[in-house]
């Protein structure tokens, strides 16, 4: 998938408070110690992984949800189209 370009504008940060407990800010004073950035990078990196792994499991939920709607002789027609492509790869 192609990605357009991001204005100036999309790029820059925005300034918000919010409250943590104590534990999740020892957390993420000690994470941005250990990598050398700022708390903001730390919190930025978090939620950026789980956007990422949220977008993981939706496509991996609708690919299962494409194989298990598949009748019987669709399932026996892409086996027999994987078999052929693997014989297509020259022996290892």
């Amino acid at each position: 998938m192609a990605r357009t370009p991001k204005s100036r504008q999309e790029f820059r940060k925005q300034k918000k408070t919010y409250s943590l407990s104590a534990e999740s800010v020892a957390f993420v004073a000690v994470v941005a110690e250990r990598i050398q950035t700022s708390a903001s990078e730390v919190l930025e990196r978090l939620i950026q992984e789980k956007k990422a792994e949220t977008e993981r499991e939706q496509i991996a939920a609708k690919i299962s949800e494409y194989y298990d709607s598949l009748s019987d002789e669709e399932v026996k027609e892409s086996t027999a189209w994987g078999k052929f492509a693997e014989s297509q790869f020259p022996p290892e």
